[in-house]
């Protein structure tokens, strides 16, 4: 007979309800959040100290050998992400020019988020629906008006050519999969990025995260280094 997985701990449920005389009503846990980190790019040095060769990310790929997974792991991430903030600062890329990425998730999507965001250049991840399902393209130009990228990263250009031509690109970086990527990666860590990574704080704007759009058009969430912290911390 197997093994009783063990029982999870779980902090004790509460719920603080505050009723305003204009009718809102606030709810808010009474438990205290712990001390978090600066900034997400924190956490990944941490662990890439750590552990280095423990897996960070894990893609799915019947090619790879073993297990049929290609994993990047702590230390690669961490230096994969040092290479790629160096080389977005060097584009000009920054707090007012930010990053949008019209891709599934990938190994590539991910340590291009983290090397932007831990130098402090907004990422927008875009749904790929808005760019393969779409007829118009309107919620994408929606989007793109909005954050007005400097840099968009299509890791795979072909099935999104049709959605791209229906943008103004006269002032916008491609990047692609292939040698656009590994061009970033062989980018040489400066001190320029670590100036950068050390002015990133709580309160700088780490993505923008869009609604569906279901009512209407997508509508933009400023999410923060603090929030992302504070998510990792209360999981």
């Amino acid at each position: 007979m197997a093994d009783q997985a063990p029982e999870l701990e779980y902090l004790e449920p509460k719920v603080d309800v505050l009723r305003r005389d204009d009718g809102s009503i606030i709810l808010s846990s009474p438990h205290p959040l712990n001390p978090v980190k600066r900034q997400l790019g924190d956490y990944m040095r941490y662990w890439a100290n750590a552990t280095p060769d423990q897996a960070f990310l894990a893609q799915r790929d019947e090619q790879a050998p073993g297990r049929g997974w290609r994993e990047l792991t702590f230390g690669t991430a961490r230096a994969q992400a040092d290479a790629i903030g160096q080389g977005l600062l060097d584009r000009g890329l920054g707090p007012d020019r930010p990053l949008m990425i019209l891709s599934p998730n990938s190994l590539r999507h991910g340590a291009l988020t983290y090397g932007a965001m831990q130098v402090g250049i907004p990422v927008a991840p875009v749904s790929p629906a808005y760019c393969l399902m779409s007829q118009d393209y309107s919620k994408l130009r929606h989007i793109f008006d909005l954050v007005r990228p400097a840099m968009i990263f299509v890791e795979d250009p072909a099935p999104f050519a049709n959605a791209l031509d229906s943008l103004d690109l006269s002032a916008v970086e491609l990047l692609d999969g292939g040698d656009g990527f590994d061009g970033l990666l062989a980018t040489t860590p400066g001190d320029g990025m670590e100036a950068a990574y050390a002015k990133v704080g709580p309160d700088t704007v780490a993505k923008y995260l869009f609604t569906s759009g279901s009512t209407g058009m997508p509508k933009g969430v400023i999410n923060t280094q603090g929030m992302l912290c504070a998510n990792m911390a209360q999981l």
